[in-house]
């Protein structure tokens, strides 16, 4: 039990190290890095806007859905974005990197060659989601800083579901080839899109969907659940699932290692 536990914090520093590494190597150029982030804030703003006016033309709520609601909505599982592809941009081209043989690098590596993939590349556009979440957040909560401090608790335990989420499906690779476009829509075309709106506006069968084969009831809509009401149930079912599906990611990398092909692209990072 010891000697795991000091393999998992062993990990975490390894984690970290990376991500900073990578955050460093990435924002080198600030010009670009601000550009992209403001752009992406302003973005999101116009998306916030548009709720607000269809808000405010249909009397304050729609179906029992407020502004509050929505402000929660693009709070919590946009920072988790934020995160997610801000520091561990790596996601983006998995597919590519296991189809192409060019995980070489990475599998030298004397720790988990995973970890160092996903963080040798970083979206900057999407730290313009972070900022704008947790500024929405904080607006949200009206400043309350306890409220705003269990906000980023949940938001970063969503990014940790987003994440093995999204991995898991590149890993498909491994068996069926290049699946990036394929990958990027379910990513942004689906789970994305399905937690930036309302539980309420989707019927029985699209919500049983969202509870498995895009999980995004866990990303965005039970952690929006927990901030006004704690039900114990909801909060161990998303602890659940943020334990679940990095242990599932880590499996079916480890059995698709065993069907990659180097391309025999060892050079050093």
């Amino acid at each position: 039990m010891l000697k795991a536990f000091k393999e998992f914090i062993s990990m975490l520093k390894y984690l970290w190290l990376c991500i900073c590494y990578n955050i460093r190597s990435n924002i080198s150029n600030k010009k670009s890095f601000i550009i992209q982030t403001v752009a992406m804030f302003i973005n999101n703003f116009v998306f916030l806007l548009f709720w607000e006016i269809l808000f405010s033309n249909k009397g304050g709520s729609i179906n029992g859905v407020g502004m509050a609601d929505i402000m929660y909505l693009w709070s919590i599982p946009t920072i988790g974005y934020g995160i997610v592809f801000f520091c561990f941009g790596g996601v983006e081209t998995l597919c590519k990197d296991i189809v192409d043989g060019n995980m070489d690098i990475y599998l030298t590596k004397p720790k988990n060659s995973l970890i160092s993939e996903l963080t040798s590349r970083s979206v900057l556009s999407a730290m313009g989601d972070l900022v704008f979440g947790a500024v929405i957040g904080f607006i949200a909560v009206h400043g309350n800083i306890f409220k705003f401090i269990w906000l980023l608790i949940l938001a970063l335990i969503s990014a940790v579901i987003l994440l093995s989420v999204i991995v898991i499906v590149r890993l498909f690779a491994f068996w069926l080839g290049d699946i990036t476009n394929a990958c990027h829509k379910y990513t942004h075309s689906l789970l994305i899109t399905l937690t930036i709106y309302p539980e309420a506006m989707f019927p029985g069968v699209m919500k049983i969907i969202m509870y498995t084969a895009i999980p995004a009831m866990y990303v965005a809509h039970i952690p929006v659940s927990l901030m006004d009401t704690f039900n114990p149930l909801a909060f161990g079912i998303f602890i659940a699932s943020a334990i679940v599906f990095p242990i599932l990611m880590s499996v079916i990398y480890k059995r698709g290692l065993k069907r990659y092909e180097s391309g025999n692209g060892v050079t050093r990072r």
